[in-house]
């Protein structure tokens, strides 16, 4: 109902009250209940494609040995503090902590702070009051631009932590390629990638290592032999092995 013609004919009478939230103020817009109608499909939508996912996801190796090696971590911690009962706790925290610090993606090294962040709020009993260095530094923007603002309450006691002033005041190394070339006295993009990112006693023991093998021994036993003595001499494209513990099929 267009706000005009609400206010002129039915606004006085003793319908206006059942149909305000009919009521457009905007031509273009909806209605209050338009509105409902409108959210109620989208969280529907919402549910289905959680559901679906959360279907994919349970099927999703990767994801479930993740999952489970960071409930491992988190009872690992609560055991050494006798305190295995606040597990729950502490996965709820989980969430706390994420949406404090902006909602970064769940996946190294974030989700190793946003975990460990919450352990110390549940052990300690007060929330950043602990705060560990590479919070602190992600909070200082050392990581790059956060998905969404660090909660400003949360900031200011993460930037009140004893040690914030002195990790702030060493932030990371920004070299362009032309610095980088100077520093290491080459312009092999492979070898500047090594010396930026790799320490170097990892770069001598891996050169010290030689090049990688690309040959590696074979499973042995009585009928692998046979086989293998078997595909140098047949001349058909298939060749097809049975035994009672063994059955090998194999194509040219």
């Amino acid at each position: 109902i267009p706000i005009a013609e609400f206010a002129a004919t039915i606004a006085p009478t003793q319908y206006a009250q059942g149909l305000i939230e009919h009521l457009k103020t905007d031509p273009m817009g909806m209605s209050q209940a338009e509105a409902q109608v409108f959210m109620q499909g989208q969280v529907e939508e919402m549910q289905a494609t959680m559901a679906k996912s959360l279907a994919e996801r349970d099927q999703d190796v990767q994801f479930k040995t993740a999952i489970d090696e960071v409930r491992a971590d988190f009872k690992a911690q609560l055991a050494m503090h006798k305190m295995m009962d606040k597990l729950p706790e502490v996965l709820d925290e989980v969430a706390a902590v994420r949406r404090d610090l902006g909602y970064p993606g769940m996946a190294t090294p974030f989700s190793q702070l946003v975990g460990i962040q919450a352990v110390l709020n549940i052990v300690t009993g007060k929330r950043y009051g602990t705060v560990p260095d590479e919070v602190i530094q992600y909070a200082g923007g050392f990581y790059g631009q956060t998905v969404a603002p660090v909660d400003a309450d949360v900031l200011d006691r993460i930037m009140a932590a004893p040690r914030a002033k002195e990790v702030l005041a060493n932030p990371p190394e920004t070299p362009d390629l032309a610095e980088l070339q100077k520093r290491y006295g080459t312009e092999d993009e492979d070898e500047l990638i090594y010396r930026a990112f790799v320490p170097q006693p990892d770069i001598d023991k891996m050169r010290a290592a030689g090049p990688v093998r690309r040959d590696f021994p074979l499973l042995s036993s009585p009928e692998l032999e046979d086989v293998r003595k078997l595909m140098q001499v047949a001349t058909m494209p298939v060749v097809e092995m049975k035994s009672e513990g063994l059955n090998i099929s194999l194509r040219r």
